[in-house]
């Protein structure tokens, strides 16, 4: 098997949040930064992306190495959780019809000059305590990296919930991103993070993290806020944009 199928194989088992070996005698390295660009075709005239309930399409891949977590689930409804890459830009409030305006973050569109970026829906109901054995929101490496940066804002949809009259945003309430790196055997080896709202201001353009350099073979991310998480009056729909995902590499 050559350098690339082994690669390859790898990203096949990214989301187990192990790393590979490609086999190379000499170490290499590389730093890249993932934009999730993709064709405009693939996306609706609100930005959502085509394939999003696609009941076929289990993970997203995006070459080099990276790998997203992606489901679609049919239960008495058909709904979706993990990332899924959007375009949106759309900045208006749709309450009572945000199923079909979802898809925008709160800055109107990407960070930076990107085009296209992700929308990230979590499921309240995975253990904060343990690892899971499948996180909702994994970011699984097929070789070795260390998360550099990355870019977080709040949804539009989030953005307007949080601060509409009927939410009565106070200054105790706040939204955080829980951020954690985990080694090649899976095991937690960093954490931070990430506040999206905090002393009643919620946060609507796009905001660089940095991150200490840990390698591993990826992360996940889950959520807390100062209240239920859910779709009803004063709770927090589970839902954030992240672009440009900076990993520094070594295979």
């Amino acid at each position: 098997m050559n350098a690339y199928s082994k690669i390859t194989a790898c990203i096949v088992a990214a989301l187990a949040l192990t790393s590979c070996n490609t086999g190379s005698d000499k170490e290499q390295e590389l730093s890249y930064t993932y934009q999730f660009e993709l064709s405009s075709n693939d996306f609706s005239e609100t930005g959502k992306w085509t394939y999003t309930d696609d009941t076929s399409v289990q993970n997203l891949s995006f070459p080099p190495f990276l790998r997203l977590s992606h489901r679609v689930i049919h239960d008495e409804t058909l709904y979706w959780d993990g990332f899924v890459p959007v375009s949106g830009r759309e900045t208006g409030d749709f309450a009572g019809d945000w199923d079909n305006h979802l898809w925008s973050s709160a800055a109107g569109g990407g960070a930076l000059t990107s085009t296209n970026y992700l929308l990230a829906k979590w499921d309240p109901t995975e253990s904060p305590v343990n690892v899971p054995e499948l996180p909702v929101l994994a970011m699984g490496n097929a070789v070795m990296g260390a998360t550099q940066s990355l870019y977080i804002c709040n949804s539009n949809y989030v953005y307007h919930v949080m601060t509409s009259p009927e939410f009565n945003l106070q200054p105790t309430d706040y939204l955080n991103l829980i951020v954690k790196s985990v080694d090649e055997n899976g095991n937690i080896n960093a954490i931070n993070t990430i506040e999206l709202a905090k002393d009643g201001k919620v946060l609507k353009d796009w905001h660089m993290v940095t991150f200490e350099q840990v390698f591993g073979g990826g992360l996940y991310i889950q959520m807390e806020a100062s209240r239920e998480f859910g779709t009803g009056v004063g709770q927090i729909p589970p839902y954030f944009c992240l672009d440009n995902y900076s990993v520094f590499y070594k295979y």
